[in-house]
């Protein structure tokens, strides 16, 4: 019985591996040309890619990236106007809705060139504390003073002191004049417009104290500039000194762009630890920043007066910028990114190897644990001299 099934056996066990070989040479083949359709396609995608690169970087499209930039500007201007003259009530509103895209193009954009620690400097803790009044506490006249004090002093006088330029084509100084010059005016709006009817009737809520301009704004100043230097100077100070491209705002005034009194005490021999040097520097600059409060917060003329002059030096900035600058470095410009899109010299790798700089799912941990702490400090501080 076993020998006549042993034929049965060997037939069917040898149809059964003729079935897997051809299957399995089948299977290489289609493999093979999947292969060979897919390299082929990721070729001609990347070959695509390159060509759109290219032309994206030439100056036509660049000359319509300007204009139309150009033209958002204006826009954005007029649109200003509108909101400040017809309805300054809602102010407070369109700065929100168009801060927060702005800020989050800014961060990445500036994390991608490591500038990212810039966007914990003072003039964004203004934006943070003008959020906790706008939208938690908007009818607590205490923290409206501090808010005003800080946003109308050294936050509106750095348009002067930083030359926050009109730009209308640069999205980056649009940007930075927007950070600097908004919040003065949403305050402005909702000093003179109130958005609820005699909010400041009272003596008491229309007037500000010295102690008012010089004891809560300062302190919470302080407190700005502790936990900026904790955070940048001891929670990440190894890695920023361990990376020379990570840049801070002390690190670009003693470094790249010193200070103008720090070059002078450099020359004179004098070394003083910028650490030390510059935050007393802007403490300084804050205080005197702060004395007009009291004339601007008290007469309408003057707070009109007051932002007009400030708008008029960043317009004379942009002029300048037009006139000295723009008008005969733009041709270069475009000259050189047609030559870098022109050339194909760079491999691969050195085409990788840029300045970029990406968040990081612990750097993100990191900081929402700082900010945590910041929030708590923050919020024992406004009980404390608010409520």
């Amino acid at each position: 019985l076993s020998d006549s099934r042993s034929p049965i056996f060997e037939y069917y066990v040898k149809r059964w591996a003729k079935r897997n070989i051809l299957k399995s040479k089948v299977f290489d083949r289609v493999k093979s040309r999947t292969r060979s359709v897919g390299e082929s396609m990721n070729k001609m995608i990347h070959n695509k890619k390159e060509q759109v690169v290219k032309k994206l970087k030439t100056p036509p499209f660049l000359r319509a990236i300007d204009k139309g930039a150009f033209v958002c500007g204006i826009l954005l201007l007029i649109s200003t106007e509108y909101v400040m003259l017809q309805k300054p009530s809602y102010m407070w509103l369109y700065y929100t809705t168009l801060l927060l895209p702005m800020l989050i193009n800014r961060f990445f954009l500036y994390h991608k060139s490591k500038f990212h620690y810039f966007m914990l400097d003072f003039c964004y803790y203004c934006q943070f504390l003008g959020f906790v009044f706008l939208f938690l506490f908007p009818y607590n006249i205490k923290l409206f003073k501090l808010a005003f004090c800080l946003v109308t002093g050294p936050l509106a006088v750095a348009v002067v002191a930083w030359r926050n330029s009109l730009v209308f084509h640069d999205l980056d100084k649009v940007t930075s004049l927007f950070i600097h010059m908004a919040p003065p005016l949403v305050f402005y709006c909702y000093r003179w417009y109130p958005p609820v009817p005699n909010l400041f009737v009272s003596e008491k809520d229309s007037s500000l104290s010295f102690s008012e301009i010089m004891f809560s704004p300062v302190i919470f100043y302080i407190y700005w500039q502790v936990m900026y230097v904790i955070k940048t100077e001891v929670l990440d100070g190894m890695k920023i000194q361990n990376d020379r491209q990570l840049m801070t705002s002390l690190r670009w005034l003693s470094e790249i762009k010193p200070h103008g009194f720090y070059k002078y005490l450099t020359r004179k021999g004098i070394r003083i630890p910028p650490r030390v040097l510059l935050p007393g520097l802007q403490l300084i600059y804050t205080i005197v920043t702060l004395l007009p409060s009291k004339l601007v917060y008290e007469y309408q003329e003057a707070h009109g007066l007051y932002l007009g002059l400030i708008f008029a030096a960043a317009t004379w900035y942009g002029a300048s910028f037009y006139f000295e600058v723009f008008s005969e470095n733009y041709s270069i410009r475009l000259k050189k990114h047609l030559e870098a899109s022109s050339s194909s010299n760079k491999s691969d790798g050195e085409k990788k190897a840029g300045n970029k700089y990406y968040p990081t799912f612990s750097s993100f941990l990191n900081f929402m644990w700082f900010f945590g702490v910041f929030l708590i400090i923050f919020s024992l501080l406004l009980y404390l001299l608010v409520f």
